[in-house]
């Protein structure tokens, strides 16, 4: 799909642009797409330490895994995919799918994701550097934050520059 290609080619940038500031070394927390999220994963090959979620239970945060090509997959407590047998890891850039978003006027921009606060929790528990990605049509005209939900560094979507 166009729109992916584009999200990669943006992706590809600004990922290295965080692998720069960090001298090379950084752990990027991805996700595997479900229910016609952006798909990014032509992009991993090229990225040193990748990590996907892990949903541990309902109300927690995150939980990242190792991944590497060809590991193997199994399923979270929520049916996500995830790898097993691999390590637990700290992310130190997450790369987030967003359903929606809203760019708000201070230059914070809002995601909206399946409504379970996984991501959400996970930043409230550490705080790291995020890229949110996004097809055009999930833009929100309004949205009003509630005191659980956290901005997004940067978003990603096709037709905007990065």
């Amino acid at each position: 799909m166009a729109a992916d290609q584009a999200l990669c080619h943006q992706a590809r940038r600004a990922v290295a642009r965080h692998l720069d500031s960090l001298g090379g070394a950084a752990v990027i927390g991805c996700y595997w797409p479900v229910q016609g999220e952006p798909d990014l994963r032509s992009l991993w090959g090229e990225w040193p330490v990748l990590a996907l979620p892990r949903v541990r239970a309902k109300a927690e945060p995150l939980e990242f895994v190792l991944w590497s090509p060809g590991c193997r997959m199994g399923a979270d407590t929520f049916g996500m995919a995830t790898p097993i047998g691999t390590p637990a890891v700290t992310p130190t850039l997450l790369i987030i799918p967003c359903l929606g978003f809203f760019l708000a006027g201070d230059d914070r921009v809002y995601r909206l994701g399946y409504g379970g606060g996984f991501y959400d929790r996970t930043l409230a528990q550490r705080r790291v550097a995020t890229i949110g990605v996004a097809y055009d049509e999930g833009r929100l005209s309004s949205f009003t934050p509630q005191a659980h939900d956290i901005a997004l560094d940067t978003i990603l979507i096709p037709q905007l520059p990065d």
